[in-house]
């Protein structure tokens, strides 16, 4: 090797060794809200000398969110990204910002916060909120009848479990009537419990039928109690709707929609259905 080359690889070295390497560096795109959803993104304005390996967006409920906390993974590489993140609990306040990672670390960009603010009577995955819970959770009830004349169905056999009345019990009153392969009394009836299970309104597919209780709140918060100054937002029928409340073999609860009254009937009685959900 002759001395020019060698001292010019001696130098190349040199100068690449000299070369600083530090975390990238990059800024978070604004925040954009469908409801359900945001949006964000960042663009890598340094590699800090060294190859992206990951990228991609962080947040939580306390400022400065970090790669220990949620987030998405957005590939390799310098190229700007964009990333859509769902999940959140309702009313309440996150951070969000962009990160990106090479050998050296993760660089974090600038933050933004994001509060998925909703309220009773609001139209959200899929239905009508009517009940909202301390943790960001809730109701949604189906903008529509399933059914005008369908039966409770199992008339004189008892269902194990499907006697729950209070807020949260609906679901499972409707997985153990589904679980009992009830039958109409009349062949060719349709089910309660069947025609809230096969729902399917924006890919939500988690519908189930009201407890007592749950019954009851639809009917005070978006029906025609207007406990909330709403009115019938809900455009119930003013007739008996189907719980999923059992009382034994023979009865189940029901509740009219034009007055709250709640009781009791045979449960091959045919009523109107309106299936909820929960988030």
């Amino acid at each position: 090797m002759n001395n020019f080359l060698y001292t010019f690889l001696v130098g190349l070295i040199v100068m690449q060794s000299c070369v600083k390497r530090s975390v990238p560096t990059i800024t978070t795109s604004p925040i954009t809200s469908s409801g359900i959803s945001i949006h964000s993104g960042g663009e890598i304005t340094s590699d800090g000398g060294r190859h992206i390996i990951s990228k991609g967006i962080c947040w939580s409920t306390e400022t400065n969110p970090t790669v220990n906390n949620d987030t998405t993974v957005d590939g390799m590489g310098d190229e700007s990204f964009e990333s859509e993140i769902t999940g959140f609990k309702a009313n309440t306040t996150y951070y969000v910002r962009a990160y990106a990672t090479n050998s050296e670390g993760t660089g974090y960009g600038n933050e933004f916060t994001f509060n998925n603010e909703i309220n009773i009577g609001q139209i959200f995955q899929g239905g009508i909120i009517f009940y909202l819970d301390e943790n960001g959770g809730g109701l949604i009830a189906a903008p529509f009848d399933q059914a005008t004349s369908a039966e409770w169905g199992c008339f004189e056999n008892e269902i194990n479990g499907a006697d729950g009345v209070e807020l949260g019990t609906g679901y499972q009153n409707t997985i153990d009537m589904l679980n009992a392969s009830c039958q109409p009394n009349i062949s060719g009836n349709l089910l309660a419990s069947e025609v809230c299970e096969s729902l399917v309104i924006d890919e939500y597919s988690d519908w189930f039928l009201p407890s007592k209780d749950e019954l009851n709140l639809m009917y005070n918060n978006i029906g025609n109690g207007n406990a909330l100054d709403l009115g019938n937002i809900g455009n119930f029928v003013l007739d008996f709707y189907w719980s999923s409340t059992e009382v034994d073999s023979l009865y189940a609860e029901k509740q009219l929609f034009s007055t709250g009254f709640q009781g009791d009937y045979c449960k091959f009685g045919k009523y109107h259905v309106r299936a909820i959900r929960a988030f």
